[in-house]
């Protein structure tokens, strides 16, 4: 899985759950959890509620422009099979009527579940593709600036020492949403780079919704380390993450605490 899915068993396993992944097409008898995911929308609603009965969602949001994919959760069958407890962010609320739940991804709930400190010695500047940028991304270093390609998709065993090597990096590139979220999270310089094929972030609108969620707009890529450091010193540094602990105070336990056994 790439590292943003990864987050998601981290945090679980955090707050005290073991993870079961729901392999779409099958049918199942319990509640299907929506964390760190693009895909609340409702054509992915409409799969799921034909193979889980009931879907519970705490931090998940959309990354689909198309108006067709909006839905209101007021109405049925959303009304009585999906329970919102929490959003990425304010347009995601919108595109499903939602209102009073806490915005924010989950992922900034990292430094309080992985306390992990910078190295003092923290020379290494990344780039982090999105996964749909992976190729040819070495040939990019030494236009951009960056000493070492990182790659999104990894295994278990990868992913706390990947995590470490993220927050220990001098400045990190990126195009990958769950980056720059650790990145701010745990105060690490950054800046959004887009490989020279691409115009825009993958998925724009979970970016502005992330970023609303912060009470700002997302940011701009940038052409170069060079020019990513001159973002970072004027706009990037001031960015603070969103308060966790509405996110936190609102996990749905009773959701899945009376299915264990």
């Amino acid at each position: 899985m790439n590292l943003g899915e990864w987050f998601c068993k981290l945090i679980l396993n955090h707050l005290g759950y073991e993870v079961r992944y729901h392999q779409e097409g099958t049918v199942e008898t319990e509640p299907c959890l929506m964390v760190i995911a693009s895909d609340f929308h409702r054509r992915k609603i409409d799969r799921l509620l034909q193979e889980v009965p009931k879907v519970v969602v705490w931090g998940a949001g959309t990354g689909k422009r198309l108006a067709q994919y909006a839905f209101n959760i007021a109405q049925e069958p959303y009304a009585s099979q999906v329970r919102v407890y929490a959003l990425r962010g304010p347009i995601t609320a919108q595109r499903c009527g939602a209102a009073g739940v806490p915005l924010c991804d989950p992922a900034f709930l990292l430094p309080s579940m992985l306390p992990v400190t910078r190295s003092a010695a923290h020379n290494e500047v990344l780039y982090v593709p999105h996964w749909w940028e992976r190729e040819g991304a070495g040939d990019r270093l030494s236009d951009i600036g960056a000493d070492s390609y990182l790659d999104v998709i990894m295994e278990e065993k990868d992913v706390l020492p990947t995590i470490q090597r993220i927050i220990n990096a001098r400045f990190v590139l990126t195009s990958t949403l769950h980056t720059a979220i650790l990145c701010i999270a745990y105060g690490v310089p950054w800046a959004v780079y887009l490989s020279p094929t691409r115009t825009d972030v993958p998925q724009p609108i979970k970016w502005r919704d992330t970023f609303a969620s912060m009470g700002c707009r997302r940011p701009r890529p940038v052409a170069n380390l060079q020019a990513g450091k001159q973002w970072w010193a004027t706009v990037g540094s001031k960015l603070r993450p969103p308060d966790v602990s509405p996110l936190l105070a609102c996990f749905p336990h009773e959701e899945f605490d009376a299915k264990l056994p």
